[in-house]
């Protein structure tokens, strides 16, 4: 199950387990009541608002549960893509990000 974000005119704000969707409802009344501004709770599918999130990769039995770091280079839709196994870095553009993520090959981590 894909992980829950907390948005704010668009910007990913909090991510929380899939079990935690109450708690991130309960965050969204109270950010409302805080600064008067509508909060939304959705399924994280896509990267909008990221500029840097870890993950985990689901894909291929070899490197299943390796932990990933995406970073946004500036303002363009390139990602510097590292791993905590291994030196190399890898550079993908924000669709195919969002792929991996909405087909469940990458989790996006709390």
């Amino acid at each position: 199950m894909k992980k829950i974000g907390l948005y704010l005119k668009g910007e990913l704000m909090t991510a929380y387990e899939p079990e935690s969707i109450k708690e991130a409802f309960d965050d969204a009344i109270a950010a409302y009541e805080e600064t008067g501004l509508f909060h939304e709770v959705k399924e994280i599918n896509n990267t909008d608002g990221m500029n840097s999130f870890k993950f985990e990769y689901m894909g291929k039995e070899t490197f299943k549960g390796v932990v990933c770091e995406a970073n946004r280079r500036g303002e363009s839709d390139l990602f510097d893509i590292t791993n905590n196994i291994n030196d190399i870095g890898y550079i993908y553009c924000k669709n195919d990000i969002d792929k991996f993520i909405e087909n469940g090959i990458w989790q996006p981590l709390v």
